[in-house]
């Protein structure tokens, strides 16, 4: 079973061909503060794990975050889209899902409808605000 720092970086690795495919795009594998955008992180969800008592492995969730700039609105929200749609070579969902992150674990989205989320306004830290969504990964190990 792979760790869980094993799994988070496996996230970041299967979403670098989002660098090569939109502009300026930077992905953290950890948690960022204060990012330069545009820009993913990935950092457990809350709840983070099932309990044991469900059967046989568990479930472990993650944060995709997605945030752009608001000083252009139009190209953010465009690249927001590219990332939300299911049919884009951009989208974090098949990303995520293509391969079991290399480490030979299932990957899925929550069917409860938790994930994506629609926009969302995120504080930076330091007074400003970003314009995002996020995605709820369920890693089965």
């Amino acid at each position: 079973m792979p760790s869980v720092t094993q799994i988070v970086e496996g996230i970041n690795d299967a979403l670098q061909p989002l660098v090569g495919a939109l502009e300026g795009v930077q992905i953290y594998p950890y948690w960022v503060r204060n990012p330069t955008p545009p820009c993913l992180d990935v950092y457990p969800a809350d709840p983070f794990q099932t309990p044991a008592g469900y059967g046989p492995g568990r479930g472990l969730f993650f944060t995709i975050r997605a945030r752009v700039a608001l000083n252009d609105l139009e190209a953010g929200q465009k690249l927001l889209l590219d990332l939300l749609d299911t049919e884009s070579p951009t989208s974090v969902e098949q990303l995520l899902t293509a391969d079991g992150l290399g480490l030979g674990v299932g990957t899925g989205f929550p069917a409860d409808g938790s994930s994506p989320t629609g926009y969302r306004t995120y504080e930076d830290g330091l007074g400003g605000e970003f314009l995002g969504c996020e995605w709820r990964l369920e890693v089965l190990t």
